[in-house]
């Protein structure tokens, strides 16, 4: 997922700019990273063949304890949905079991912020795609685990890349707001317009 940053930042998350922004992907740094990091999988998975016995990414993970059962097969069931909802709510409130938290104020203005962006809004003009796509990629691993651990474990990659979006959201917001009080016209005492 860490593959989107490789956008340059000044592309914004509108249809046009990112159509014209695909030109400019660094696509000999993408392979080097999928090398680099295939790389890793291999060695994690002879590490755990030398330590176990099995050639395995997942062996001896909680995986089995924290799947939401979530499969193109189980796509139209209720029981992998119901966890997968435990499991975004928990990443979004940053709470086990979920719970609202004044500390996860940031990542739900971020979701609101990707909501406007993908409904394409001006403010998609700003934000960063690379950002939007980093934060929708990396919240992606709810729909498929989900841990009952301490507050934040799956969230902490997520707070950065939600910091990011609440300000410039912030920003868009402050600058909006000065510009249409420095364009709306001004009354004098009398409530007639001053030139």
């Amino acid at each position: 997922a860490l593959l989107v940053m490789l956008l340059p930042l000044a592309i914004g998350s509108d249809w046009p700019s990112l159509r014209g922004g695909i030109g400019t992907f660094r696509w000999k740094a993408a392979a080097a990273y999928l090398a680099v990091f295939a790389a890793a999988i291999v060695a994690f998975m002879a590490r755990t063949k030398y330590f176990t016995g099995h050639w395995s990414l997942f062996y001896g993970t909680s995986l089995r304890h924290n799947d939401t059962g979530l499969r193109p097969w189980t796509m139209f069931d209720a029981e992998p949905w119901s966890k997968v909802a435990h499991s975004i709510t928990g990443l979004v409130f940053m709470n086990e079991p979920p719970a609202a938290d004044p500390r996860s104020l940031v990542l739900i203005i971020a979701i609101v912020v990707i909501g406007l962006v993908l409904l394409q809004l001006p403010i998609a003009q700003r934000v960063p795609a690379a950002l939007v796509l980093a934060t929708i990629t990396g919240a992606a691993g709810a729909l498929v685990a989900h841990s009952h651990a301490y507050p934040g474990r799956f969230t902490i990659h997520l707070i950065p890349l939600a910091s990011a979006l609440t300000a410039i959201a912030a920003s868009a917001l402050f600058s909006h707001a000065a510009g249409t009080a420095a364009t709306s016209p001004r009354l004098n005492e009398s409530g007639g317009r001053v030139a």
